[in-house]
């Protein structure tokens, strides 16, 4: 079987979703004091530890990416260090730039023997180790974990899952709700956000200022950002790129075209800045704290930078899940990255022991605690904590019920996620929002990719 089911998550490109926008940042702690979720996850982590070896310790190796919190760097070290030591391990840890393990991974998958026993594992990198047979069935890890807290969030346990088989745990959630000014609000006689796409329209007419205030914050020249929005829209809208058998292409459809209309109108009504169209990630964050425009969809970065630079700004911001669309509210991002094992391990029971104490919910919420819930949980228990009662931090939880994988509402297959990375939706929408074409025609050259795209990695889902 090649090229296989991934079902899911996003915030969360985006990387991903994890690296959407500007370098994550936390946000704001609620002023209660957090506990962990429940008291029976106390003792998790020492019950996922596998019995000591006796005799000489076994070597192992251990990658993670890099937080940008070191505080959750070092907790990160500390609880894997300790699970080592409880288990006569020794233990290699690497923590490393996204950038660093991309190149680390596409080496390893030429010489499988330079992988590491246990790693993280970006999303869309799980379809192409499981196409080259590297990865380690760890269901069993997976059952154990999901007995826990309610289980895992259905979402989290989607990503890992190929036709029932898990091939990895989850451990991290990030989602990208809205952010609204509450004064732009009053002043456009609004008591609530807009709640659907076609309200925002309404919203950006009573505020849109040419030259000096525009209405969103929707910015084309990132890498993960204008992805992770372009999904939100489509699916929202109904549309896909593919149908749910993840082989038919399906883009050409009345959804598609209504996104990109909207888009058109929008524009036409001067509801993105003027250099919407160029710019990074990065940019929509500083349009927001500028107060250059009245929302945005973003990670926790936004917020947490308010909360030390500009109180007045976030006193002034009101944070809801995504706007809904005709088919509802939809979402990219949630669980872009996952903890798997590599077949090329030596201590494949010890693996699978090291990745149910690292997911254990005791675990996760510590990490999440370290930067003030910045990370979600994956456990749905953890989710009815009441730290989430905080008004900045509920639309994070909240929005993770919406979220799905690149490919919804098709497998996450090599194919899908390549179309992410090259970027298909967001040019579509680039060529027609610079004049370049029209929308039909914007969509046809769009098909023609995603064709190609397919053709060059053919989903096998047999």
């Amino acid at each position: 079987m090649f090229q296989r089911m991934w079902r899911l998550v996003s915030f969360l490109m985006v990387i991903g979703l994890l690296a959407a926008c500007a370098p994550a940042a936390a946000p704001a702690a609620p002023a209660a004091e957090a506990t962990s979720p429940a008291e029976e996850v106390g003792e998790a982590a020492a019950a996922a530890e596998a019995p000591a070896e006796e005799g000489e310790p076994v070597q192992m190796s251990f990658w993670m990416n890099y937080n940008f919190s070191e505080a959750v760097n070092e907790l990160v070290r500390t609880q894997v260090q300790e699970w080592a030591d409880a288990n006569n391990v020794e233990i290699d840890i690497l923590i490393a730039p996204d950038a660093d393990l991309d190149t680390r991974w596409s080496a390893g998958l030429e010489a499988p023997d330079t992988l590491p026993d246990v790693s993280v594992v970006f999303a869309q990198w799980l379809p192409r180790f499981y196409d080259a047979g590297l990865l380690l069935d760890v269901s069993d890890a997976f059952a154990n974990l999901n007995e826990l807290e309610g289980g895992f969030f259905p979402a989290a346990g989607e990503v890992v899952t190929v036709q029932g088989i898990q091939y990895g745990v989850p451990y991290i959630g990030s989602v990208t709700p809205a952010y609204w000014r509450t004064d732009l609000l009053e002043q456009a006689g609004l008591s609530a956000p807009p709640a659907t796409y076609e309200e925002m329209k309404e919203f950006c007419a009573q505020v849109n200022d040419p030259g000096v205030l525009w209405c969103y914050g929707l910015g084309f020249g990132g890498f993960s950002d204008p992805e992770v929005q372009m999904r939100n829209l489509l699916w929202s809208y109904g549309g896909k790129v593919t149908e749910e058998d993840g082989l038919t292409i399906a883009l050409d459809s009345p959804e598609t075209l209504a996104v990109l209309n909207w888009l058109v109108e929008m524009n036409e009504m001067g509801s993105f800045p003027p250099d919407f169209l160029v710019g990074d990630d990065s940019s929509n964050n500083n349009w927001y704290q500028t107060r250059s425009v009245a929302s945005i969809v973003n990670t926790g970065s936004v917020l947490s930078w308010m909360t030390e630079n500009d109180p007045e700004l976030k006193e002034l911001t009101l944070l809801t899940p995504s706007p809904a669309g005709p088919n509802g509210i939809h979402a990219a991002g949630g669980f872009g990255a996952v903890l798997g094992v590599f077949n090329t391990t030596e201590h494949p029971e010890l693996a699978k022991s090291l990745l149910e104490s690292f997911a254990s919910p005791e675990q996760v919420w510590a990490r999440s605690e370290a930067v003030n819930f910045g990370n979600l949980p994956v456990h749905v228990n953890a989710g009815n904590d009441p730290v989430w009662d905080d008004p900045y931090l509920k639309p994070f939880i909240d929005q993770l019920q919406y979220v799905h994988p690149t490919g919804w509402p098709g497998p996450g297959t090599t194919a899908a996620y390549e179309v992410q990375n090259q970027q298909v939706l967001t040019r579509m929408a680039v060529r027609v929002l610079s004049g370049e074409q029209t929308p039909e025609e914007s969509i046809a050259q769009a098909v023609e990719e995603v064709e190609k795209i397919y053709a060059e990695f053919p989903p096998s889902l047999n």
